[in-house]
């Protein structure tokens, strides 16, 4: 399911509520949770250079792929 945020948020930063979200979502892979957010990117927090690495490639991740990381989420 797609991410749809906040009315709030939205209004405050001048978005359309109507059209879709394509942020990343980066999660330590440590949490309980964890394996049930599909549609994040897991990091070990531990491991500096794989977090630096890993905040690049969520900032560089062409369009298209960060809709379908939205998709993949359970979250609503």
């Amino acid at each position: 399911m797609l991410v749809t945020g906040n009315e709030k948020l939205d209004e405050t930063l001048g978005l359309n509520p109507s059209t879709p979200k394509k942020s990343m979502l980066m999660v330590s892979e440590f949490i309980g949770r964890s394996p049930s957010l599909s549609g994040a990117i897991r990091v070990n927090p531990w491991n500096i250079d794989a977090e630096a690495e890993t905040m690049e490639y969520a900032l560089t991740v062409p369009e298209p792929e960060k809709l379908g990381f939205a998709e993949s989420s359970p979250v609503t």
